[in-house]
C-alpha cells in the first residue's frame, strides 16, 4: 500500500513537471513570436485611444523590432517616425527595465498647431519603469512650428531614466548652421 501511495505521488509530481515545462515553454514561445508583438502592438494602440498607430511592424518582443511606420496624433501635434527599428535587451525585461541596445529611425517629422492655448509643461515626467537607450540614431529630425521648419540631421547619443530622473548624451547634431 505504502509503495503504490509513493508511486502516484511521484507521478503526480512528474506530471505537475511535466506541466510546467510546457506551460513555461508556450509561455516563452509566444513571447518569441511575431504574433506577441502584434498583439501587444494592438493594446497599446487601443490604450492610446486612437492617438498611435503602428504600421508595417516586424520581429519579436525579445528581440530586434522593426516599424515603417509609427505616428502619434494629438489636437495641437503630429509625430510620424519612418524606418523605425529597436534592439531590445532581454536580460533587463527579467529586472523589470525597459532597455534598448539599439533605437534607430530613419525620419521622424514633428508638427505643431496653434491649439488656442498657452504652451504649458507637462505635470509629470515621471515614467513607470526605468528606460536606457544605449544608443539612438535619428537620420532626420525636422519640427514644424509656423513657416520654416528646424531641420536636424545624423543625430546621434543616448538615453536614461530612473523614472523621474532623465540624461541624454548627445554625441554628434548637424544643423543648418553646423554640426555639433
Amino acid at each position: 500500500m505504502a509503495r503504490r501511495v509513493t508511486r502516484w505521488i511521484v507521478r503526480a509530481l512528474a506530471l505537475g513537471v511535466l506541466l510546467l515545462i510546457i506551460v513555461v515553454g508556450g509561455v516563452l514561445w509566444f513571447v518569441n513570436s511575431e504574433d506577441a508583438l502584434h498583439w501587444t502592438i494592438s493594446q497599446l494602440e487601443a490604450t492610446a485611444g486612437g492617438k498611435l498607430r503602428f504600421e508595417g511592424v516586424r520581429g519579436t518582443l525579445l528581440g530586434t523590432i522593426t516599424a515603417e511606420r509609427a505616428a502619434f496624433k494629438q489636437p495641437d501635434l503630429d509625430v510620424l517616425a519612418t524606418g523605425v527599428r529597436l534592439e531590445v535587451d532581454r536580460g533587463a525585461l527579467r529586472r523589470a527595465r525597459v532597455r534598448l541596445t539599439l533605437l534607430r529611425i530613419d525620419a521622424v517629422e514633428v508638427a505643431t498647431r496653434d491649439s488656442g492655448k498657452p504652451p504649458s509643461p507637462p505635470q509629470s515626467l515621471l515614467l513607470p519603469r526605468p528606460v536606457e537607450v544605449r544608443r539612438f540614431e535619428i537620420g532626420r529630425l525636422t519640427i514644424t512650428q509656423g513657416a520654416e521648419p528646424l531641420i536636424l540631421a545624423d543625430i546621434s547619443g543616448s538615453y536614461e531614466s530612473d523614472r523621474d530622473r532623465h540624461r541624454l548624451w548627445l554625441e554628434r547634431v548637424q544643423t543648418q548652421w553646423g554640426e555639433v
